[in-house]
């Protein structure tokens, strides 16, 4: 069926077909807006997205960019992102980089080319390598979780060194005598602030920085759990570790237990993000709750603004974020 169609059987010009459809730019009367909506339920008329988007100079299409949507995180905020774009009438394009630059590069310029209203891109690039894809003008960007250098874009992150200090000292404030680090082999923001988050609160509580203990693992559940793995071997006596995300916790609980130590008695753990799976580990895990949500649905709006012309400059939100209890720290448990 084609507007064509729809108009003869709603006794009217294409072009009233035309303004019902796109909500414009013109007015149309209550009456003929309903006859011509009756003649596009009886056709099963389904408007042209392509031509409409050439009308329109819209797309209403987001491209969202992400390392993996295995991980629970990012499958988490992908379905927030989709959500939000949901209910403002908006598309999501979905790219998973797998952490590679090529992979990312191509996906930025394919969505931008794909004629993407917004791009959402939670990038593991720098900052310099970021801005050299991303075009002058429309798509308008945001990136997610962190706040590149050099990058024209809004951006929309959790407060990842006050996560990282908070982590710490609410397994020092158990007894623990130091708290170990687990965390991604990159200096790159997130984990990059949840790490100094980790050494600052150390020393304030009079822990020398020398002697804190950092392994690198791949932020993921296989990572965290060869991480802790060298952590039990080369740190026997460790007890107490801060892992940077809870992929890399749910790892850690794992290698803990093949090696008999206890969570919490002989060795509490904290994660950082507060996936919904951190409720049904054993023990339930103690995170540093990120709100993925909130990040989500704010990142759609930032992009919106911008979209809109609401927002001219790009703006830079910052996300609260708070301990959630589980078990794992030693919270909830009997005599710890």
């Amino acid at each position: 069926m084609t507007i064509a169609d729809v108009a003869r059987r709603a006794g009217t010009s294409t072009a009233v077909v035309s303004y019902v459809v796109n909500d414009g730019p013109r007015p149309v009367s209550q009456a003929t807006r309903a006859r011509v909506k009756a003649a596009i339920d009886e056709l099963g008329y389904r408007p042209n997205r392509l031509a409409r988007a050439l009308v329109r100079q819209r797309s209403s299409l987001l491209g969202l960019v992400i390392p993996d949507s295995q991980n629970a995180f990012f499958s988490e905020l992908g379905l927030a992102i989709e959500q939000a774009a949901f209910e403002r009438g908006y598309l999501v394009l979905l790219g998973n980089t797998t952490a590679s630059a090529s992979r990312e590069a191509h996906y930025v310029r394919a969505f931008t080319d794909s004629g993407a209203d917004g791009l959402l891109v939670a990038s593991s690039l720098s900052g310099a390598a970021l801005a050299r894809l991303l075009p002058a003008a429309r798509p308008f960007c945001v990136t997610l979780r962190r706040r590149p250098a050099k990058v024209h874009a809004s951006s929309v992150v959790a407060d990842d060194f006050e996560g990282g200090a908070l982590a710490t000292m609410h397994l020092l404030a158990h007894g623990y005598p130091d708290v170990a680090c687990i965390a991604g082999g990159d200096r790159l923001d997130p984990v990059a602030a949840r790490v100094r988050g980790w050494q600052s609160a150390r020393l304030s509580a009079g822990l020398e920085k020398a002697t804190g203990v950092l392994v690198a693992g791949s932020c993921d559940r296989s990572g965290g759990y060869k991480a802790a793995e060298r952590l039990f071997t080369e740190h026997p006596g460790a007890s107490a570790i801060f892992a940077a995300t809870d992929e890399q916790a749910i790892g850690v609980l794992r290698a803990a237990a093949e090696r008999g130590r206890r969570v919490p008695c002989d060795v509490g753990v904290i994660g950082f993000d507060g996936v919904r799976e951190s409720s049904f580990t054993v023990p339930a895990l103690t995170t540093v709750f990120h709100p993925i949500k909130s990040l989500g649905r704010q990142a759609v709006e930032e992009a919106l603004k911008l979209i809109n012309g609401v927002e001219t400059e790009p703006s830079h939100v910052v996300l609260p974020v708070e301990i959630k209890l589980g078990q794992s720290c030693g919270c909830r448990v009997p005599g710890i």
